[in-house]
């Protein structure tokens, strides 16, 4: 199911379901997709890209990454703004020079499956990240293969164990080089008899587009997405 509107106010999109449970991905269309980026202890050896919008709660973020080359030291990171060091980085998954994709587990690098890589395929991963909680999960799909965990409730790095907003992807390379691309933020779940889901938008004072893609996950549900300014609850919802 694919929503598609056009609002004239300053809102936000929220979800609420009064049975069932709701899966919904928003997209906030006011600028291009993000181009894929590469990243090569050759330079530049950081990039970042910027989340549609801000994350403060859990949300789930998913990115396409390409090693090109069998043993590259290079990572994806979710991060509170543009990074150029790894003190800043908060999440973290990298692909590692043994030839191993590993994660971030507040003062070291670990992995809960030994997922090797190879040079020039596609891997795609999920972080699910629980931000008032500070840890945060690694699912990674190798190219023909199922989803696979490589950290579950790792703790954010070390130095970021008090951060409080993620924004944008953060990435490096200091060996070999890492093509990025697909990238996408902010998707939250709501449940039944649960607190409404808020994310919040950049502002909108004027014509603007806002899409986003929903799975419901069950049958016979019900469930809401809306547009509001600020916080919505059943009282605040503004359909029209």
């Amino acid at each position: 199911m694919r929503s598609s509107e056009r609002w004239l106010s300053r809102m936000n999109p929220l979800l609420g379901v009064a049975a069932g449970l709701f899966f919904i991905g928003p997209k906030v269309l006011l600028s291009a997709p993000p181009m894929p980026v590469t990243v090569s202890n050759s330079g530049p050896e950081w990039a970042s890209s910027y989340f549609a919008m801000r994350q403060i709660g859990t949300f789930t973020a998913e990115v396409d990454a390409i090693p090109l080359s069998s043993a590259v030291d290079g990572g994806i990171a979710l991060s509170e703004g543009a990074q150029s060091a790894f003190a800043g980085l908060a999440c973290i998954a990298r692909f590692n020079t043994a030839g191993f994709i590993d994660a971030r587990d507040g003062a070291a690098y670990s992995a809960t499956a030994s997922v090797r890589y190879i040079a020039n395929a596609t891997y795609h991963l999920r972080f699910v990240v629980n931000l008032p909680s500070h840890t945060y999960s690694v699912y990674v799909t190798p190219p023909g293969s199922s989803e696979q965990s490589v950290a579950i409730n790792y703790a954010f790095r070390t130095e970021q164990e008090s951060v409080t907003v993620l924004n944008t992807w953060s990435l490096f390379a200091d060996v070999g080089s890492i093509r990025v691309q697909n990238f996408s933020a902010g998707s939250s779940t709501a449940v039944a008899n649960s607190v409404w889901t808020n994310i919040a938008v950049p502002s909108q004072a004027s014509w603007f587009q806002q899409e986003w893609d929903a799975v419901p996950l069950s049958s016979g549900m019900d469930g809401v997405m809306a547009l509001s300014s600020g916080l919505g609850r059943p009282s605040r919802i503004s359909l029209a």
